[in-house]
């Protein structure tokens, strides 16, 4: 509960996915993020669902220090945040990091701020266990399709044919009708007694035009 009266924000479960969060603070202006207020706008307690409470920033702001600089945060341990890369007022990356004294530090997480929009980068176990699953998924589904396809025969053994795309690379294979072939055709059947009609007739049904028959002159 806030002073006022007023409920705060609550903080985000710890089974939620962090990864999967992303935050930004609409009541500052994003064309003023810099280097040297990217921090103060990272380190909002109850607010932003990345930030720790506990950290020596937050000890730092609590004594009343409004700049948070890495020569104050050299002389503590534990977790803090710092910017190390900045590029204005486009893309901010904060590091999250445990240290253990002025020349020690351990890399916990890192996040991107682009444009006022906070997201946390994944980690290398995280992004090899997203392409593994991906390739397990294809490879599931290619399985599950050659079981549906597969013929057994005491003579060839198995084999395996997917009917529909079979047939749709034959439709695709097939060879062009040859008009002028055709026209020829009718053009001759048509000089016999009685076949103009018959050809006709056998063009219109395999959809294919007929020529129009020529009349010789009477001399």
């Amino acid at each position: 509960m806030s002073g006022d009266g007023q409920a705060g924000p609550a903080e985000p479960s710890r089974e939620v996915d962090m990864f999967e969060l992303s935050w930004s603070d609409p009541r500052f202006p994003v064309q003023e993020l810099s280097a040297h207020n990217a921090l103060h706008y990272f380190c909002q307690p109850g607010i932003n669902p990345f930030y720790d409470r506990t950290s020596s920033n937050e000890r730092l702001k609590q004594m009343n220090h409004q700049i948070i600089d890495a020569e104050r945060l050299e002389m503590m341990t534990g977790k803090e945040y710092v910017v190390v890369f900045s590029q204005p007022p486009v893309l901010h990356l904060i590091q999250e990091r445990d240290r253990r004294s002025k020349t020690l530090v351990i890399p916990r997480a890192m996040f991107y701020m682009v444009q006022g929009v906070v997201y946390k980068c994944p980690d290398l176990g995280t992004l090899v266990h997203a392409k593994l699953a991906t390739a397990m998924h294809h490879l599931q589904k290619s399985l599950e399709k050659a079981e549906t396809i597969k013929r057994f025969t005491p003579a060839e053994g198995y084999t395996w044919q997917d009917e529909d795309a079979a047939a749709s690379a034959a439709k695709r294979e097939a060879p062009a009708p040859d008009r002028r072939l055709h026209s020829k055709v009718t053009q001759l059947i048509s000089q016999m007694p009685g076949g103009t009609a018959q050809a006709h007739d056998n063009l219109k049904r395999r959809g294919e035009p007929a020529a129009s028959p020529r009349t010789k002159k009477v001399k």
